[in-house]
């Protein structure tokens, strides 16, 4: 069959744009690996990453004119995920995927013919070997004006069996960070067994399972090979969850002598000793982010995070003595916090002084129990879905309005970005890998986001 698989544009907040690591989406890359492995004929419009409009993106889905039609959505493109399904349905059977359609299967089932939940390696090909639809397990669709949803499908436990994402299949020097430097993402296991209550990932994954070192290793070495790239950002929830596979993975990247930067993210209180993490400095890991979220210890509980300032402190220290740059997150303005907690958030932050932030508010996705708690209590004041970014109010409470939480926002960003010795020590920190072409692009990324930073 011809497919075409669509992620769809949205308007990336500008402070993203900077910040964010351009790169194509792993899990829909690997859907369009399987379906090739499959033997179909496939096609992708990467609508984010060519920064296409809806309706050039429906444009390019009719000159395609594939059988089926694979759009994958997650909170803040679903509304216009559904208007490209409802508009492709015209010529094509349409599938729809991703993390939103898989947490709330009814928001989308009326505009395509199904639904995949989870993840959709084994399904979506399943689904167009001529089975049964309900005898295909994780799926959802209509059927005589009712939502039917078969049983759910357990999680692929062996990842080594799933496909490295079709790259090949995506305009590749579009991903490049600083216009220049060609980087790439990487995804070494699934799932996070934490329970924050506002993750979507933790819901839909509750089990992490790892690819083996053999596995991960190998597409990087192809990623160096065939994409030339500089540096890869391991994008796991929590890369050392397993220490002695974390630790498996870097030993081979020695023995391989494969020479690149790369960047993962983990829990603070995973961090292992100093003498661990100047091993993983030398396999190249050149950068940790952290999740801060809130300095608050009764918003960490009432989320379900159970993360000691202690451990973060720690965790940022141990970093910089291991010679690793740092970054982190921080969400402002949870229900019960005051504008005050919200600034103390910001203030650790700056104690902690990572090379990186980023900060963001409060949104309570569907799907989570955070969603059910701001609904039951009456704090969600946003429902346009294009505004789910992390970086637009969405909840108001007594104490922060959605105008409040905006002006926190713009001024954590300020506090934090709008110095001048800043600048000079990130350039400093760039000068000893980056070539002369790379580096114009980076001080024209640097200038304008430093500007950019100023007129809020």
């Amino acid at each position: 069959m011809k497919i075409t698989l669509v992620n769809p544009h949205y308007e990336e907040p500008r402070v993203l744009r900077f910040l964010g690591l351009p790169s194509i989406p792993l899990g829909f890359g690997c859907v369009a690996a399987s379906l090739e492995c499959a033997g179909h004929d496939v096609e992708v419009i990467d609508a984010f990453g060519e920064k296409l409009t809806t309706e050039r993106t429906i444009e390019r889905l009719r000159e395609a004119a594939p059988d089926v039609t694979g759009i994958s959505c997650v909170t803040c493109n679903v509304d216009i995920g559904r208007r490209i399904a409802e508009a492709a349905k015209q010529f094509s059977m349409v599938v729809m995927g991703g993390t939103h359609p898989s947490l709330i299967p009814e928001s989308v089932a009326d505009a395509c013919d199904v639904v995949v939940i989870g993840e959709g390696e084994e399904s979506f090909p399943e689904l167009l070997s001529g089975k049964p639809r309900r005898a295909i397990r994780g799926i959802a669709f209509r059927e005589g004006g009712h939502l039917v949803g078969t049983p759910s499908r357990p999680q692929i436990a062996d990842l080594d069996s799933v496909p490295f994402p079709a790259r090949h299949l995506f305009p590749m020097d579009r991903y490049k960070q600083f216009g220049e430097m060609s980087l790439a993402t990487m995804m070494t296991s699934r799932g996070c067994p934490m329970r924050c209550s506002y993750c979507t990932i933790s819901r839909l994954y509750p089990s992490w399972r790892g690819r083996s070192p053999e596995n991960v290793v190998d597409e990087m070495e192809l990623l160096i090979r065939d994409y030339h790239v500089k540096g890869i950002s391991l994008v796991d929830e929590d890369f050392l969850y397993d220490l002695d596979r974390a630790e498996a993975i870097c030993e081979r990247i020695l023995t391989r002598r494969l020479k690149f930067w790369w960047g993962m993210q983990t829990r603070a209180d995973r961090l292992p000793d100093l003498s661990f993490l100047r091993r993983m400095k030398k396999a190249g890991c050149e950068f940790a982010l952290f999740g801060i979220e809130s300095v608050s210890e009764q918003t960490m509980k009432d989320l379900n995070r159970h993360l000691s300032i202690a451990a973060i402190r720690r965790a940022f220290r141990v970093c910089r003595d291991a010679g690793m740059r740092t970054a982190g997150s921080a969400i402002l303005g949870f229900p019960g916090e005051t504008e005050a907690d919200a600034l103390a958030t910001v203030a650790f932050v700056q104690e902690l002084d990572p090379d990186y932030v980023f900060f963001g508010v409060p949104t309570p996705f569907p799907g989570t129990k955070f969603h059910l708690d701001c609904q039951a209590n009456g704090w969600i004041k946003e429902t346009d879905l294009l505004k789910y970014t992390i970086m637009s109010p969405i909840v108001e409470t007594q104490s922060i309005s959605l105008v409040d939480a905006q002006r926190i926002l713009h001024r954590a960003y300020r506090s934090f970005y709008f110095r001048p010795w800043y600048l000079i020590r990130r350039l400093c920190h760039e000068l000893s890998r980056l070539d002369w072409h790379t580096l114009c692009g980076f001080m024209k990324w640097s200038l304008a986001s430093f500007f950019d930073t100023h007129r809020w």
